[in-house]
């Protein structure tokens, strides 16, 4: 629970604005009338969960309590966009995701590389975002005489699965992002509201990101996405 000396040491050491307690208590008023209180929060998430699966059908809630009744998890699931299981998921399953293509997180295997050989400017020089094959051979040759070892060891590991030549799949740029990480810092400020306020604020910002994402989608120029296409045509 935060208190107006919360607000007031908030906004002095981030803004060095010193705040007069009246207005820190207004201010945390307003607050409270906007997002709630986490007390009411709590008490009014079975209600948000019961309305958002009638609205949206699909949608999964479960909210789990301890044995002394508090609050342990709150599981939010939106409705999918495939279900009732058609026949044509079932030829999906079978003929795609058999041919998929399976790579390594970038950011992982320079790690690995940098605590089994020591050596910090391995991972540097390790040739995961070139995009001829006359830089990957540059950076290659590079790394073998910096450290064979570490050569020998991303080899060994598979070109296909790490590097941006050989890969068979587009990778482009989404090489060392992890969608946890990016949701993690979508709510590196949401995370602090009350808990029935941070599950409408998710609630919103994934409806946001799909709609976004589907328009984008259908006003493609080609088959590569627009980040892609530009960086071709510089």
């Amino acid at each position: 629970m935060m208190f107006p000396r919360d607000i007031i040491a908030v906004m002095k050491s981030m803004f060095g604005i010193q705040l007069l307690y009246s207005k820190a208590h207004v201010s945390l008023q307003y607050a409270s009338l906007t997002y709630g209180t986490h007390d009411e929060s709590f008490q009014s998430l079975p209600s948000f969960a019961y309305v958002l699966e009638q609205l949206n059908h699909g949608t999964i809630m479960d909210i789990q309590c301890t044995d002394d009744n508090k609050f342990l998890y709150f599981f939010m699931s939106s409705g999918a966009s495939i279900r009732d299981r058609h026949a044509s998921i079932e030829v999906v399953i079978q003929k795609v995701i058999p041919n998929a293509t399976h790579v390594f997180y970038i950011w992982h295997l320079s790690e690995n590389v940098k605590k089994r050989f020591h050596i910090k400017d391995v991972a540097k020089i390790f040739a995961t975002r070139a995009y001829r094959q006359v830089d990957y051979d540059w950076e290659m040759e590079e790394l073998q005489k910096l450290h064979k070892l570490a050569y020998e060891y991303v080899l060994k590991v598979g070109p296909h699965k790490w590097s941006r030549v050989y890969c068979p799949c587009r990778r482009f740029s989404m090489m060392t992002t992890s969608v946890v990480e990016c949701l993690n810092s979508c709510l590196r400020f949401a995370r602090k509201l009350p808990m029935m306020t941070l599950a409408e604020f998710i609630r919103n910002m994934l409806q946001k990101w799909f709609y976004n994402r589907h328009q984008a989608a259908v006003n493609m120029r080609s088959q590569l996405t627009n980040a892609a296409h530009a960086e071709i045509l510089e």
